[in-house]
């Protein structure tokens, strides 16, 4: 009977340390599959780092849009002050790494301030894409593959470009026209994006 004993007891000690092993494994494979097998998954979470930073901040009602890979975090929505877009877009770079964070948040005060700045910004937006069409004549950008989208005065430029050095002048120039504030280049060389 004491043999019984022993042996039923052994059996369950090998059948516990058999499954911790196991559940170390497992535990080590998710880790792994985190870190460097999926960058995409590890990127994710930069996302949920900075909608949980902004909660935490009061700024919950910002958005954070990752696109990994343009490697671009897009603040969306809208905010009271001034100060509170730039502690917004702060939160956002300390937790984005090496990704552009583009501010394309509203600022909208409570009450009739909030509607009127709205319409400030439609009105401006709307100015930087007739003087960006109008840069594009002037530079006779035809031959080249550019969209430029306009948000609270973010410019983001998408498509492709002949070469690195069209790139950066279009970025440079598209950066002088009145009100931008940001320009986000998401522009490929031609060669590179095939």
């Amino acid at each position: 009977m004491k043999r019984i004993v022993v042996l039923t007891m052994a059996f369950v000690l090998m059948l516990t340390a058999a499954c911790n092993r196991n559940e170390n494994r497992t535990a080590a494979d998710r880790d792994n599959a985190g870190a460097g097998a999926n960058t995409t998954a590890a990127n994710t979470n930069i996302g949920d780092r900075i909608d949980e930073s902004l909660r935490q901040a009061n700024l919950g009602d910002v958005r954070a849009e990752v696109d990994n890979e343009k490697r671009v975090v897009r603040l969306g929505g809208e905010v009271k002050s001034d100060a509170d877009k730039v502690r917004a877009e702060q939160i956002a770079k300390a937790n984005a790494g090496d990704y552009v964070v583009a501010n394309e948040l509203g600022i909208r005060p409570e009450g009739e301030a909030g509607d009127i700045a709205k319409k400030v910004d439609t009105r401006t937006d709307d100015a930087i894409k007739a003087e960006w069409k109008a840069m594009e004549a002037r530079m006779r950008l035809d031959k080249q593959n550019i969209d430029a989208d306009v948000k609270n005065g973010v410019l983001t430029l998408k498509g492709d470009v002949d070469n690195d050095s069209m790139r950066s002048k279009v970025e440079q120039a598209a950066s002088k026209i009145p009100h931008v504030q940001q320009v986000v280049n998401e522009l490929q060389v031609k060669s590179a994006a095939h």
